[in-house]
């Protein structure tokens, strides 16, 4: 994070992989609040391809309905689809 500022998609990336480790070890709630962090650093990347938020919110909704949290993992899901949609749309109107 110093060497790059919290700003940076590589630091998102690591956010990333240090939640998918917490979740696989059945820390779901730290999961939680990392993979938040790794998608607020990609949305503040404005511009850049949202694949790698779409996945996060995907994580996101995982650790969710493990959690218990089915209707907060769904809004998360319909976020993703919608971001999803909007990449797809984006490519048909350049072809």
């Amino acid at each position: 994070i110093q060497q790059h500022g919290r700003r940076h998609a590589s630091v998102a990336a690591r956010l990333v992989q240090l939640g998918s480790l917490l979740a696989q070890w059945g820390r779901d709630a730290e999961s939680l609040s990392i993979l938040a962090e790794a998608a607020e650093v990609y949305e503040l990347l404005d511009g850049q391809d949202p694949a790698p938020l779409i996945d996060v919110l995907h994580r996101q909704a995982l650790a969710l309905q493990r959690l218990h949290r089915p209707r907060e993992a769904e809004l998360l899901v319909e976020r993703a689809d919608a971001l999803a949609g909007r990449t797809s749309h984006v490519l048909e109107d350049l072809l």
